[in-house]
């Protein structure tokens, strides 16, 4: 299992001499962009979303192998997922999730479902450009403790 691997190596690479015990969360798909599957291991980050070509989006839950650099000699599972024509794979970091407004309340993960309800039937872009307004207009410019970054891909296979 190459992604279940990859991270293997990654983690017993970091955790050699982590005497300040840092650690990273990581998210590691390859896509075969040929057949449409997905081969992913997740270290800890949010789970990924689909949305599927017909406008149905799913959540793609499974359970996450701890974090790299973390412990040393931690398996690392992997999973496989069947993207099909027209579908979007959305990508997140917990910073979206967490983002906080003024109040200390969160934008959560309900909110972030509900953002890409309303975008899912546009381009990757105007997805990502969609969520981030609705996390800016939730946050209204209060400083953030953690990263917002997003990736969406749009699944268009040449068949």
């Amino acid at each position: 299992g190459a992604p279940a691997q990859i991270l293997k190596n990654a983690n017993d690479k970091l955790c050699e001499n982590n005497t300040s015990n840092n650690f990273a969360t990581a998210f590691f798909g390859i896509l075969e962009i040929s057949t449409g599957k997905l081969f992913t291991t997740n270290a800890g980050q949010n789970h990924p979303v689909v949305i599927k070509g017909n406008g149905h989006i799913e959540v793609l839950k499974y359970t996450h192998s701890l974090p790299i650099g973390a412990f040393e000699d931690s398996d690392f599972k992997n999973y496989v997922f069947q993207l099909e024509h027209g579908d979007k794979l959305f990508l997140h970091t917990d910073g979206v999730a967490k983002a906080e407004n003024i109040k200390g309340e969160s934008f959560g993960d309900k909110r972030i479902l509900k953002s890409l309800n309303v975008h899912k039937n546009m381009r990757c872009k105007e997805i990502l450009h969609g969520v981030r307004t609705d996390v800016n207009d939730f946050i209204k410019g209060n400083n953030q403790h953690d990263d917002i970054t997003m990736l969406c891909i749009d699944y268009y296979p040449n068949r």
